[in-house]
């Protein structure tokens, strides 16, 4: 009598545990939906061409914690989806993900004497402007 509630109980506990599983799943399976339906909203892929020049996102001499762009380098070769081989000053080829590296755009060379500085908008008059305008918005 004491063995068959003791046999009762490990399948009745087995089957629990088991709903219990199927249960955790569903949610799971939910919850990564919901994070990936999040996460597309705003992430776009980005590729790099070979002979790109980039910068690259690497720790300062000081603080190996504190991180800033470096280059530009050279873009030699793709390596899988999202990691490319880059040519370092140095003249080694190392690999970095995607991430670690930003599309470098050289500057145009402009004369001072041709811009014209009465048009040029001082950052501080812009966001006073700014904060006017959206002031006047926030009153209709």
């Amino acid at each position: 009598m004491k063995t068959k509630r003791m046999f009762q109980y490990v399948i009745n506990l087995r089957e629990r545990i088991e709903e219990t599983c199927a249960l955790a799943k569903e949610q799971l399976a939910e919850t990564q939906k919901k994070n990936q339906k999040y996460y597309n909203r705003r992430a776009r892929t980005r590729e790099l061409q070979q002979g790109d020049l980039v910068l690259l996102l690497l720790p300062t001499e000081r603080n190996k914690l504190a991180l800033s762009w470096r280059g530009p380098f050279t873009v030699v070769g793709k390596v899988g989806n999202v990691e490319y081989k880059v040519e370092m000053a140095s003249g080694k080829v190392k690999t970095f993900h995607i991430n670690m590296l930003k599309k470098y755009y050289q500057r145009e060379a402009t004369d001072d004497k041709k811009q014209n500085k009465s048009t040029r908008v001082l950052p501080e008059l812009h966001v006073y402007w700014r904060m006017k305008m959206m002031r006047q918005k926030a009153l209709q």
